[in-house]
């Protein structure tokens, strides 16, 4: 067993996997079909816009750009929520509610009012 660095224990308790197998077990197959559900609907949405606008030259435009703004939004949303972690916000605590404030190459990022 490998110890951690500035540790007292191994990195592992493998009597603690080996006792929750079935738990861990569990959990991996349900793992595994929420993976396969969410790409499955995935492939459903985008290979049928994929083609429409692989056909139709007019869609291409509108949809890159659909498609390139839900990619945006989680971003955003992480970017609201960073500043609460510890280690990302230059004051104490948290201050609500959000504001955009401008960075110096031009973008907005969402920090405390």
């Amino acid at each position: 067993m490998l110890p951690l660095v500035g540790s007292a224990g191994p990195l592992f308790q493998w009597s603690w996997i080996s006792s929750q197998s079935g738990t861990i077990l569990s959990l991996l197959v349900q793992h595994i079909e929420l993976t396969a559900i969410a790409v499955g609907i995935g492939l459903a949405i985008s290979l049928p816009l994929g083609v429409a606008a692989w056909r139709l030259p007019a869609l291409r435009t509108p949809l890159v750009g659909f498609t390139g703004l839900l990619y945006v939004v989680p971003s955003v949303a992480l970017m609201a929520l960073l500043p609460r972690s510890p280690g990302f916000s230059r004051s104490p605590r948290p201050r609500w509610p959000l504001s955009a404030t401008p960075c110096s190459s031009s973008c907005a990022i969402l920090s405390p009012a």
